[in-house]
């Protein structure tokens, strides 16, 4: 090889090696600080965890039938026939999947409370309410031009 390619193979070589260290050096110095939001169930009382782990698998099937259900609906809306007693019907069943699917989870969450103590109970359900406590809809403030 001519001396011409060694040297521009070891300046690519050297521009790897380099954006690998910066990369390295932001992630260890600069974002150190920063944490990852904790785990969704994190602050589930350890002598509860372990049984909300297990009703949580059982209520997983539900949740795929509810989103499969809702697939299926989205699937129908985008036939290229308008059927409304199809849409209907499809509808129902996605409404009556998800309702089965957040009664037995509102059921586990009633059970995981009977075994907590006043301080578990805040600790676990307090971060949950304050996400309730911002609107879901920002306000558009724009006005309408006439």
């Amino acid at each position: 090889m001519s001396k011409n390619i060694l040297f521009v193979v070891l300046i690519i070589s050297l521009a790897f090696n380099i954006a690998f260290l910066g990369v390295f050096i932001y992630r260890r110095v600069l974002l150190s600080d920063r944490h990852l939001p904790p785990p969704r169930f994190h602050n589930i009382p350890p002598h509860c965890r372990e049984e909300f782990m297990e009703e949580k698998e059982r209520i997983l099937p539900l949740k795929m039938e509810f989103e499969l259900s809702k697939k299926k609906f989205m699937r129908t809306l985008t036939n290229e026939e308008f059927d409304r007693e199809l849409l209907e019907k499809k509808l129902k069943e996605t409404i009556d999947r998800q309702i089965r699917m957040e009664h037995e989870m509102g059921q586990l969450l009633i059970e995981l409370r009977s075994e907590m103590s006043p301080d578990e109970v805040q600790d676990f359900f307090r971060p949950k309410i304050q996400r309730f406590k911002k609107p879901f809809i920002k306000k558009d403030n724009r006005r309408i031009e006439k």
